[in-house]
């Protein structure tokens, strides 16, 4: 119910803010950080590049939640994760090769 959601949102109102606080514009300075990464696979920054240019976020922690989604919650198994040059993951983001095949 609307009233419900209401008055959950204002009691954690707070904390909801923090989290959105968290997460920075991107810039070239992080960008730059990510291409220079030696323990990041060259995929992975790719990908996380582009995962942030989609979601307006820094490229550092665009990565990092990619790190941890692959970490944590991805359910699949480490063949579909390799990554051609062609594809970059795309699979991840919304289950097809987005016409890059």
């Amino acid at each position: 119910e609307p009233a419900q959601i209401e008055s959950e949102l204002e009691t954690h109102w707070e904390r909801l803010h923090q989290g959105l606080s968290y997460y920075k514009p991107p810039s070239s300075a992080s960008a730059s950080k990510v291409k220079e990464k030696k323990d990041v696979a060259e995929p992975l920054k790719d990908f996380g590049l582009r995962l942030s240019k989609l979601l307006g976020l820094d490229e550092l922690q665009s990565v990092q939640l990619l790190q941890c989604y692959l970490q944590e919650d991805y359910r699949g198994t480490r063949d579909s994760l390799k990554v051609s040059s062609r594809c970059r993951l795309w699979l991840l983001l919304n289950g097809d090769t987005g016409g890059l095949e």
